[in-house]
């Protein structure tokens, strides 16, 4: 059974979930919960939770400084930040993090279930690649199996099990996540004894996976040149670990160099997808929490995010979307009764209004303008 904290200054949410949620209906126990930073960070090292669920502003330490200590010392660890505060710099810096969910104050039992039912989710997800990970690796015995295992929960992993964090990193342009990924390894290597041949190809294929995203985020197509003629004899006249980790940290943190004076040529993954499916569904009744849904994000964190990333908010992107298509629609000829009707409007006054609020004129009116 996995294993929760609450950390919230406020006495009365952290007995409401204490008493009032269902944690073992999720496959979860709560283990503990404090009210202060310094108390909740004491708390996660003696407990090691599986999942933190935590609020921004608590006495001493911050949820943000507590949740930044944790993904330093286990990155695996699932963190849920709350806020009575609906800033995006609260969003920034929890996404900067690695935290997978943020929810707005005043918590309700709905939401938190939600939640704990998408990361129970994420959780088996993730295993689920562990256990593939583990059998790609070819394990030829239990004793070996052990060790993996072993490996793969202490603080200082593989690099290729750690290998998403290290592209999430060179993606983000964030060197500090990189370097703090990278000085995990470095200890989990100076410890094991590592086939050198298995550790060459794992560090190649890392370098070459990198440069695969610099290339399709940011169509730099210049650094196939990079990738094809990639120098082989460099890391084989490589000796020592120590070595060998500084090697690949220049090469990783070289592909972040290239990247900061160019422009991004494409929105946070969620919001892209989340466009995709407005531009697929914009004809019916579509919400943010269903959208939020098919992103896998909570509703008030995608509208925060959709907002930075668009520089609009949902309900406005949704509404101009829809009017643009209605107004390709009255040019093509289509009644105006029925039009609204097609771009998602149930009655022809909602529609109306808001296309005259956009427009100028009513849809009547526009359609006569261009004498049809």
């Amino acid at each position: 059974m996995l294993k929760a904290v609450v950390f919230d200054d406020n006495l009365a949410v952290v007995e409401g979930m204490k008493h009032i949620i269902n944690w073992s209906e999720y496959g979860i126990k709560l283990v503990g919960t404090a009210h202060d930073g310094k108390s909740a960070l004491s708390l996660f090292y003696s407990l090691k939770p599986d999942i933190i669920l935590t609020d921004i502003e608590m006495p001493g330490i911050t949820g943000l400084q507590l949740i930044e200590e944790v993904m330093k010392t286990v990155p695996s660890t699932v963190c849920v930040v709350f806020s009575g505060h609906r800033e995006f710099d609260y969003v920034k810096q929890a996404l900067k993090l690695g935290v997978t969910d943020f929810l707005e104050k005043p918590l309700t039992i709905a939401m938190i279930e939600d939640t704990l039912c998408k990361v129970k989710t994420r959780i088996n997800s993730r295993e689920a690649t562990d256990v593939q990970s583990i059998e790609g690796l070819n394990i030829a015995d239990h004793k070996d199996f052990i060790k993996y295992k072993s490996a793969a929960r202490n603080t200082a992993v593989p690099l290729f099990v750690q290998e998403d964090a290290i592209i999430q990193a060179i993606q983000g342009r964030d060197k500090l996540k990189l370097n703090q990924v990278l000085d995990q390894y470095t200890s989990w290597f100076e410890k094991e004894e590592i086939d050198r041949d298995e550790m060459e190809g794992e560090l190649l294929k890392l370098v070459y996976r990198g440069t695969d995203v610099v290339e399709n985020t940011w169509g730099l197509d210049r650094l196939s040149t990079m990738k094809r003629d990639f120098p082989h004899i460099e890391i084989r006249q490589i000796k020592t670990k120590s070595e060998m980790v500084n090697w690949i940290r220049n090469r990783l943190n070289s592909l972040i160099d290239l990247m900061p004076n160019l422009p991004l040529n494409r929105k946070h993954t969620a919001v892209e997808k989340a466009c995709t499916y407005i531009a697929e569904h914009y004809d019916r009744d579509i919400t943010l929490h269903e959208v939020a849904d098919i992103v896998g994000l909570n509703p008030n964190y995608l509208s925060l995010l959709f907002k930075e990333e668009m520089g609009t908010t949902y309900i406005k992107y949704l509404t101009e979307l829809r009017m643009e298509k209605a107004k390709l629609m009255l040019q093509d000829g289509h009644r105006v009764m029925k039009v609204g009707e097609k771009v998602g409007y149930c009655t022809y006054r909602h529609f109306s209004h808001l296309f005259k609020k956009y427009v100028g004129v009513s849809p009547g009116q526009f359609k006569k303008s261009l004498g049809s």
